[in-house]
């Protein structure tokens, strides 16, 4: 980041548990001195450990400034291994310029 760059907080509610077999909707809140502020789009991607993608760049909806995505239980069957190595990349655009933001996850029975 370079010292002119807008400084940006993403928050979460705690970390992410993806439970297998059923519909895990996921959000990704973006703040600015202290106000929320609604990225002009979003995508995200679920990867496993392996560097193998569950989710790929899928295009996420902003409801009430918020990215939110819901990841179906066919993508995460039953059989999908368990573990805490996931990751969940987002990519927000604001006022332009795309941001990633990478999370560490979970997935469970």
């Amino acid at each position: 980041m370079g010292s002119g760059d807008t400084v940006y907080t993403y928050r979460q509610a705690g970390p992410d548990v993806l439970q297998r077999a059923r519909a895990n909707t996921i959000t990704l809140e973006v703040w600015r001195d202290g106000a929320r502020v609604a990225p002009s789009s979003a995508t995200v991607s679920l990867v496993r450990p392996a560097g193998t993608f569950v989710v790929q760049d899928a295009a996420a909806s902003i409801v009430s400034s918020v990215a939110t995505y819901t990841i179906s239980a066919g993508d995460l069957p039953a059989t999908e291994p368990t573990g805490q190595l996931y990751q969940l990349r987002w990519t927000v655009t604001i006022g332009g310029l795309a941001r990633t933001v990478q999370r560490a996850c979970t997935v469970a029975r």
